[in-house]
């Protein structure tokens, strides 16, 4: 999530251009990325791939509002726990 302060439960609609495309299976928080992270089903008529992920634009739907959402297709894992050692400002 791009707002480090939206919490996810599970079960929250993945939007795309305000569509509902998917949902939310399981979610928690990272705090090595400072925010809240989701394991999303979504269906979409064209192939989903890297193209596709990164020329788009994602939200989840937080309580009946659309939460901008950064969209991966492998996790943004930070192997050598480089990003837990510096601060972030998020605009």
């Amino acid at each position: 999530m791009r707002d480090p302060e939206i919490q996810l439960w599970g079960g929250e609609a993945v939007l795309h251009d305000g569509v509902e495309i998917g949902e939310v299976r399981s979610a928690g928080y990272a705090h090595t990325l400072g925010g809240a992270v989701a394991l999303c089903n979504v269906h979409a008529e064209v192939k989903i791939d890297k193209a596709f992920v990164e020329n788009q634009n994602f939200e989840i739907d937080t309580a009946g509002l659309g939460s901008a959402a950064n969209a991966y297709l492998r996790t943004p894992y930070d192997p050598t726990a480089s990003r837990a050692r510096l601060s972030f400002i998020y605009c």
